[in-house]
Order: structure tokens, then sequence, then C-alpha cells
């Protein structure tokens, strides 16, 4: 797909809604701290199996809100190969290969997106599904060396979001030379022409081992969401995860309440 993007880049200044991320962490000693009061009056097995039920493992949660931040309650991209990113992770801790965490790696990605398109189309189709056909969508982005913020601050500095999209705009001169995009992949596409927001739910496991085929990153037309084997292994402590909205077409439009970013690492 194309990833030249116009967006709100233009006039980012004084156009652009704001995006302000808030994070929540659990470390690692925090899951050990619990899984210990368990072990004092549980056999170990039985204490995995509860954390394991209450799904309490370390874990990276990023949120965004257009109903705080933007006077259409939501964000959206409107221009012909349009880009914003609505969300942005801090940078990835180093829990993976710390010898004080042996185990612990990343285990899923989890994207949740409240969106929809502008509610119609010209295009006569036959479509066969309500995703087919469909020319907005969600991309996840994986940044490297953005070096000025830390994984442990709840105020992310200002304009990480736009550094993203133009390092997706290899011929911008203006792009920090730093901000280096190792990949994009495609997470969901919006329900066809239609103007109910729906929420869609992506879960990206390591235990998707790519095959090396076209078919890793081809999208369910049932559901609208693409496969991202091999996201969690490209993955490295330092990077960070972006989700961008995209729209293609003249008259195409997509729109945003939420989204949402966990990475669950296993323990």
């Amino acid at each position: 797909m194309d990833n030249q993007g116009q967006g709100w880049i233009s006039d980012e200044a004084t156009t652009r809604p704001p995006v302000k991320p808030t994070t929540s962490i659990r470390t690692p000693d925090e899951v050990y701290a619990v899984r210990g009061i368990l072990m004092r009056w549980l056999p170990i097995e039985i204490a995995h199996l509860i954390m394991d039920e209450v799904q309490y493992w370390p874990a990276i949660i990023s949120q965004s809100n257009a109903i705080s931040s933007s006077p259409m309650n939501t964000w959206s991209v409107e221009e012909h190969h349009g880009n914003f990113c609505c969300l942005y992770t801090p940078r990835l801790p180093n829990w993976p290969g710390d010898p004080t965490y042996p185990g612990v790696k990343i285990k899923e990605v989890c994207f949740t997106i409240k969106s929809r398109d502008q509610g119609w189309t010209s295009e006569p189709g036959p479509f066969k599904h309500n995703y087919d056909g469909s020319w907005t969508w969600f991309q996840a982005v994986v940044g490297r060396d953005f070096d000025d913020y830390t994984v442990t601050t709840q105020t992310q500095p200002d304009k990480v979001d736009l550094r993203i999209e133009r390092a997706l705009q290899p011929n911008n001169g203006t792009q920090a030379t730093q901000d280096i995009i190792v990949d994009t992949w495609d997470i969901q596409r919006n329900y066809r022409a239609s103007p109910e927001l729906r929420t869609h739910r992506v879960v990206w496991s390591a235990k998707d081992e790519p095959d090396l085929t076209d078919h890793d990153r081809q999208f369910d037309p049932l559901t609208g969401a693409y496969r991202g084997a091999g996201f969690v292994q490209s993955l490295r402590p330092g990077d960070l995860i972006g989700i961008v909205m995209r729209a293609k077409y003249p008259a195409w439009a997509n729109f945003v309440e939420s989204a949402s970013i966990e990475i669950i690492y296993s323990c």
C-alpha cells in the first residue's frame, strides 16, 4: 500500500487536534510480588494458574481518546492518501534479556480501535463481505531510535505523532534523520460505508510465526482484521509502536473516537 501521506502535516501547529496518550505500566516486579503472596498459601502451580486466569502479567497499556481533544469527538483523515497518528506507546523497556527478569518476553500485542468511515460509497460492487471494498484502514508502525523520551513518563513529549507521520514520508526533507520507521503493518479495515462507530480488537501473538508468504499480511474479509505474523518477533527494547489512520481515495474518510495498544509480556 502507498505510504505517502498528507494528513494534517501541512499546517501542523495550528490545525492539528492534539494526541495525548496516557500509559499505564505493570512491571515484572509487581507481578513477582503478587505471585509471591499467592505462593505463601498455594502450590506454585495453582499460583501460576490464578495469575494466568486473571491475566496479571507485565504490561504496557497506552490509550488515546478524541472526545477530550477534538471538537468533533473524533479524529479524522479525509485527504487523498491521508494519514494521522492517533496513538503511540512509550519506548519498550529492556525487560527481555535482563537477567533480573528471566523468561520475560513479549507475549502478544493487542490493538483496540473504535472507528467508522464516511458512511456511504458510490462504488457499485458487488462485494461479498462487509470489509471488501473498504478504503479506510489502520496501520501499526514500529519506530526505532526515537531517543528523546523514556518509558517511565506518563506525559509524552509533544509532536511524537508528527514525527511518526514525517518518518512515513521518505522524501520529506524536514524529516528528522534519527526517526526510523522499521516497518508498517496493516491492522484493520473499517466496516465499509457505515456511519456507525464499531470497536475492533486485533491480537497479534508471538505464536504467530511468519511463513514467508503473502498470507502473513492478508486480511480476513469477515472481520476486516489483518494477520500480523512476525510483528511481535520484530520488536526490540527501545522501539515504539504507533497506530496510523489511513484513507486512500477522494471522498473516503476515516473517523476514530478512541484507540489503545496493549503490550503483554510473559512472566
